[in-house]
């Protein structure tokens, strides 16, 4: 029956329960890690009471994933929010929950879905932790840049983040908090300045390919700042006002943001070149947001976020007593690096690759 294979004889003498990593091995040895995909996402609905449970397979099928770039088979998983994180339910510990959510939030940043990486590197975060692990480093940096591209600035962290956590960010994430600030003041100056700083460290933690994104999310949210004072500019004027106008092929590469904007809906607008250059009219959004369909996503929106926020409540203790917890390999040593079992926590299975503007 589906959720109780877990506790049966059967399942417990099987090569699974014994030895999990032995499918992820098999599937990343192989010449194609996408075959171990498709039985990792079968083990996971077997095991599953509920589509809210967390299970050992969790972090193996999303890391798979990510070394595959595949993701068909596990979207369907990673949607459902995670409610039941009891360890005695399916083996789990401390760092399938940490891993899960790393994983899960690297996915949804290769799929562009910003919004749902952001909950995702935040739940691996914010988890109750004694000292910070090197996951929760890692995570707390994608946190940032996708908090960028999403959001525009970087939110605050729930208040039950454990206070160890929050020190060890600031001595570990210092470059990211200023390239977030410099974000934050919508000044191109500053945050290439910040950008070209950093950039070193950014491509050793292969988070380059999205600290770009940001550079061109800045430019978007500029634009659409301009379209609440303007109502008719040049593309050359939309270039300098912005600051990109000592750019040699500025006014090319912002012709191309603002056509790319308006096929995404992000501003409405026409471009017209019946003048030298390029002239784009501002118009006002034709969507009226006063309605009952988006009266109703508001409120649904609310409601999702109750809920997980009472899940967070009840999973808090559940998590701090998970084997693992307390397990010192889990954590940031206080000298440099990582210790050598921490490898995986740090990986970014070609993250610069699918993180990259386009």
């Amino acid at each position: 029956m589906k959720g109780t294979m877990f506790m049966t004889k059967d399942f417990k003498d099987s090569d699974l329960y014994r030895s999990p990593n032995k499918y992820l091995v098999c599937g990343t040895s192989a010449p194609q890690p996408i075959i171990a995909i498709r039985p990792l996402a079968v083990f996971i609905q077997r095991l599953q009471a509920s589509p809210g449970q967390l299970t050992m397979i969790h972090p193996l099928l999303a890391k798979t994933c990510l070394l595959a770039q595949s993701f068909k088979d596990i979207v369907p998983i990673i949607s459902n929010d995670i409610s039941d994180v009891n360890p005695l339910h399916t083996h789990i510990n401390y760092k399938d929950f940490l891993l899960y959510h790393y994983y899960g939030g690297m996915i949804y940043a290769y799929l562009k879905k910003f919004e749902r990486a952001v909950e995702f590197f935040k739940l691996a975060v914010s988890a109750p932790a004694e000292v910070a692990s090197a996951i929760q480093i890692e995570a707390f940096k994608k946190y940032v840049l996708t908090s960028l591209l999403q959001y525009g600035k970087v939110p605050v962290l729930p208040k039950y983040t454990a206070a160890a956590v929050q020190k060890c960010l600031k001595v570990h994430c210092g470059p990211y908090s200023d390239f977030a600030a410099a974000y934050e003041k919508k000044s191109n100056t500053a945050i290439k300045a910040e950008l070209e700083k950093a950039k070193a460290l950014f491509i050793r933690d292969k988070n380059f390919g999205l600290a770009k994104q940001c550079m061109e999310a800045l430019h978007r949210r500029n634009i659409q700042d301009l379209t609440r004072t303007y109502l008719t500019l040049s593309i050359a004027d939309i270039t300098s006002l912005i600051g990109l106008g000592s750019e040699p092929d500025g006014t090319r590469r912002v012709e191309g943001i603002i056509v790319r904007m308006i096929e995404s809906g992000d501003i409405y607008a026409t471009v017209s070149h019946e003048h030298a250059g390029g002239m784009v009219s501002f118009l006002d959004d034709p969507n009226h947001h006063n309605n009952t369909e988006t009266m109703d996503k508001i409120n649904a929106h609310i409601q999702r976020a109750t809920t997980i926020t009472a899940n967070l409540v009840a999973m808090d203790q559940t998590i701090s007593s998970m084997p693992g917890y307390f397990n010192k390999s889990a954590h940031l040593p206080d000298r440099a690096g990582y210790p050598m079992d921490e490898a995986d926590y740090s990986m970014h299975i070609g993250y610069e690759t699918y993180a990259d503007d386009g």
